[in-house]
C-alpha cells in the first residue's frame, strides 16, 4: 500500500488489500501477492530478519509485455539470494534458473504462476558476481520467455560512480508530485557554482562549496514545477565552462516515466 503513498491518482496501483495473500514461501522468506482494480498485481518479498522489502506493482495493461517478473531484495551480509515473482505465460510447461555457469534448477510455481527462489552456497555466490537467468518453458522444450537478472552483489552502478554530477531531491512523502529541494555533490574538484534551469527557462545560480556539495530550496512557488517536466542541473568551474550536467524532477515524473 504505501507504494501509491503520495503518488497522484492516475499513478497509483491501487491493490486489493483485503485480498492480499501469501502465494510462495521459502525457507527464509513469504512473497505475498495483491491484485489491482485494473487487472494487474502487487507483490511484496518479506523476511524472516527484516522488514518488509522488495514491492512491486504491475498494471494491467502490461501484464502481457511482462510474462516474467522478478524482485530480489538487497542481500545484507551472509544472508540467501532470494529471487520471487511471477511467470503468466500460456502454454508454461515449467520455470527453469539458469546460473552463469550453465546450472539450471527447476522453480516451484504456483497455480497463479507466484513463485520464490533462496540460493545459498556456490549458486548463491554465482548469481551476486553474475546473476542468473529465469526461464519459462513450454512441455515441448521451447522457450516462451526468459529474463535475466544482473549481478546481486551490493554497490554503486558504475555510471554513478563516474558521473561528475550526484544528486538527490526532497521530497514531501504526502505528495510526490512536488520537489521541496535539492541536494548534490559535483565530483570535480575544479566546480563552483551549478545552474538549475526550470521547465520554463527560468535559470538559478547554486553555489558549490569547498567539498563540491551543494543544495537549493525550491521557493514555495516553485515546488510544483517540477512535477510534469525535469529541471536540468549544469555544473561549471570558475571560467564558466560546463563540467557536468543532469536531470532533476519530482518522484512523480520519474514513476510516470517507468510505468
Amino acid at each position: 500500500a504505501d507504494l501509491d503513498r503520495g503518488l497522484p491518482a492516475d499513478l497509483r496501483a491501487n491493490p486489493l488489500l483485503e485480498a492480499a495473500r501469501s502465494v510462495a514461501e521459502s525457507p527464509t522468506a513469504t512473497l505475498y501477492a495483491a491484485d489491482t482494480a485494473d487487472g494487474g498485481y502487487c507483490i511484496e518479498v518479506v523476511t524472516a530478519i527484516d522488514t518488509p522489502r522488495g514491492a512491486a506493482c504491475i498494471a494491467g495493461d502490461r501484464v502481457a509485455a511482462r510474462p516474467i517478473e522478478v524482485n530480489s531484495p538487497l542481500v545484507h551480509g551472509s544472508e540467501p539470494v532470494i529471487l520471487a515473482g511471477r511467470v503468466v505465460v500460456p502454454g508454461l510447461g515449467s520455470l527453469l534458473l539458469v546460473g552463469a555457469d550453465g546450472a539450471v534448477e527447476p522453480v516451484v510455481t504456483s497455480g497463479d504462476g507466484y513463485w520464490i527462489a533462496e540460493l545459498t552456497g556456490a549458486p548463491r555466490q554465482r548469481a551476486l558476481a553474475a546473476g542468473v537467468t529465469l526461464r519459462a518453458m513450454a512441455a515441448s522444450g521451447a522457450v516462451l520467455a526468459e529474463i535475466t537478472v544482473p549481478p546481486l552483489a551490493e554497490g554503486a552502478p558504475a555510471d554513478l560512480v563516474s558521473a561528475p554530477i550526484e544528486v538527490t531531491t526532497v521530497s514531501n512523502g504526502d505528495d510526490l508530485t512536488l520537489v521541496l529541494g535539492v541536494d548534490g555533490i559535483v565530483h570535480r574538484p575544479d566546480a563552483t557554482s551549478v545552474e538549475l534551469t526550470y521547465p520554463d527557462r527560468t535559470v538559478v545560480s547554486i553555489p558549490v562549496g569547498p567539498d563540491g556539495t551543494f543544495h537549493y530550496t525550491l521557493p514555495l512557488d516553485r515546488r510544483h514545477d517540477l512535477s510534469d517536466a525535469p529541471a536540468q542541473l549544469v555544473a561549471r568551474d570558475r571560467g564558466g565552462a560546463v563540467i557536468g550536467t543532469t536531470s532533476v524532477s519530482s518522484v512523480a515524473y520519474w514513476h510516470r516515466q517507468h510505468v
